[in-house]
């Protein structure tokens, strides 16, 4: 905080089961510059270190949505106690996860697909013998029969890895996969029952179902994107407020724990000081007093009246 405003130093004993609902108070309040003092750093407990995961976590959900986490105009907001918070983060990113599933699930398919289709078609017209494309592409092919019953499951199993593409008769299906996938495939190709077959000597270029099959999943990914885009629209339209709160309060508490490990304490008391501007004073008081329900020591200095500021070590903001 940077303010040509006059200030006074704020000097602050508070119990350490008071110390979060203070700092919280401070930060959502916005009007104190805290005074930094040396201390050696500490491991996290795991209730911080759960904190610092959740940020991380609603912050990327934020990203994924398109949230504005910018704070409101208006001075200090509602906060909720930690244990509340963590709740409803929790239950925040629950909701949203299959949304985020689904779609990298998507995208990683539809990325897939793209070089599969980009790839099919270059080669589309090439009159070589189809068993040597293998050797010319970046992909790997498998044509052979399976059980016609566990093409739908096989199918399904290679979703993220390998497109079945079947070929006339039931249960005769050509797969294609990257090269770097081949051995996944195959491991699901056995498991389904698949038998592999010789492509025909007479087969030139890609079979005319090969890239049409390819095309049309490709369109079809891209209308499930299509449909997940409304849902993150709609999830965002109806719960953006709440989700940026929330990122908002996670955010402020991962800093109220970065500021606790540079408090210095005497047993279970805690000091915290830092300049305040003269107009905000007498309501930060008042507050402190409320939260803690009196359970608060508070001094304070006028700028001259600080050692280090005569003596031109520290500045007053």
């Amino acid at each position: 905080m940077i303010s040509t405003e006059r200030m006074r130093k704020l000097e602050v004993l508070v119990l350490a089961r008071d110390i979060d609902a203070v700092l919280r108070f401070l930060g959502f309040a916005g009007c104190l510059q805290l005074i930094a003092e040396p201390s050696q750093p500490r491991e996290l407990t795991p209730d911080e270190r759960g904190i610092v995961d959740l940020d991380v976590k609603v912050a990327a959900l934020c990203r994924f949505l398109g949230v504005d986490t910018t704070p409101p105009s208006g001075g200090a907001q509602p906060a909720l106690d930690r244990e509340t918070l963590t709740a409803r983060a929790q239950q925040m990113l629950d909701e949203a996860q299959d949304l985020m599933d689904q779609e990298a699930r998507l995208l990683a398919l539809k990325l897939s697909l793209k070089q599969t289709a980009d790839e099919l078609e270059a080669f589309a017209h090439l009159r070589v013998a189809f068993s040597e494309l293998e050797h010319l592409t970046y992909l790997a092919f498998r044509l052979g029969t399976v059980p016609a019953e566990k093409v739908a499951s096989l199918t399904a199993a290679l979703e993220k890895r390998a497109l079945v593409v079947p070929l006339g008769r039931p249960g005769f299906i050509m797969a294609i996969a990257s090269k770097k996938g081949r051995w996944a495939l195959d491991s699901e190709m056995r498991a389904a029952g698949f038998h592999e077959a010789k492509f025909p000597a007479e087969l030139k270029g890609v079979p005319s179902e090969v890239l049409p099959a390819v095309q049309a999943s490709l369109a079809q990914t891209e209308s499930a994107l299509a449909a997940v885009a409304d849902r993150k629209r709609e999830f965002r339209d109806r719960r953006s407020g709440e989700i940026a709160s929330i990122a908002r309060q996670l955010a402020l508490d991962v800093s109220i724990d970065t500021v606790k490990q540079g408090l210095s304490a005497t047993g279970s008391v805690l000091k915290v000081s830092g300049w305040v501007p003269r107009r905000r004073f007498p309501e930060t008081v008042e507050g402190l007093s409320t939260i803690t329900g009196g359970r608060i020591a508070i001094r304070a200095w006028e700028p001259e009246e600080v050692p280090e500021v005569r003596a031109g070590t520290a500045k007053v903001p």
